[in-house]
């Protein structure tokens, strides 16, 4: 055999690892299906002020409200193992709060007091890789999940007090680590199932924490959220 022919089988037999590898990864032994979902965000925030005496106030702005929001992502999960299998979320969902606040009319002659809600929404890009527990039911699979997640804020919109956000829309913190677990319930249909899945969006980094000073009280506000979603999924005919 001369150094060409075995330099050409040499690289056949690599040409062809590269073929058979996206058969490998999308034939259910790595990649078991994708799907999208989309649902609401239900959040609120505790809005705290800190003194420099340590003193502090808790919902400084009032009873603050929850306020619904938008929240999708794509998902895909990974591996075919019976029961335990990873997934992966990248999606986008809307944070905030409402809080009815006293409002004066100083266009009227006797300056009436008015009630307006004040509605605050930040948006952002969420990434969430996941443990994933299930058991089949022939057609139903019950599921759990639990994982890391990183957010990225892309903005944020407030219906009042606009330049009031914009002193401190510096300090709202860009980046959020947290922890995402919920449940859910998948119906299957051939290749195509239906999921329905509630989830808890919980945050370790606080939306912001700023140092209070003695001329100035620091802001601290730590944010809730539930999210309600309806999916579909598309299974690879190998599952």
């Amino acid at each position: 055999i001369t150094l060409f022919q075995l330099v050409f089988c040499l690289s056949y037999a690599q040409l062809n690892e590269v073929i058979e590898m996206p058969k490998v990864i999308t034939n259910g032994n790595i990649l078991r299906n994708i799907g999208i979902k989309t649902g609401t965000s239900i959040s609120n925030q505790n809005w705290t002020l800190k003194f420099a005496d340590g003193q502090t106030i808790n919902n400084f702005l009032g009873d603050e409200d929850y306020i619904t929001g938008l929240n999708f992502a794509l998902n895909i999960e990974w591996f075919n193992d019976d029961y335990i299998t990873l997934i992966t979320d990248i999606g986008y969902i809307q944070k905030g709060f409402k809080v009815d606040v006293p409002i004066v009319n100083f266009e009227q002659s006797n300056r009436g007091t008015e009630i307006e809600p004040l509605k605050l929404k930040i948006n952002y890009l969420y990434f969430s890789p996941q443990l994933k527990i299930r058991k089949d039911f022939n057609k139903l699979t019950p599921y759990a999940f639990v994982g890391p997640r990183i957010d990225y804020q892309l903005s944020y919109k407030a219906n009042l007090f606009e330049k009031e956000f914009s002193d401190i829309e510096k300090d709202f913190n860009e980046r959020l680590l947290g922890l995402n677990y919920g449940l859910g319930m998948t119906y299957r249909i051939n290749e195509t199932a239906v999921n329905l899945e509630i989830a808890n969006f919980y945050d370790f980094t606080k939306t912001m924490d700023t140092k209070p000073t003695q001329n100035e009280a620091g802001r601290s506000i730590q944010t809730n959220v539930f999210a309600l979603n309806l999916g579909i999924t598309y299974f690879l005919k190998s599952n």
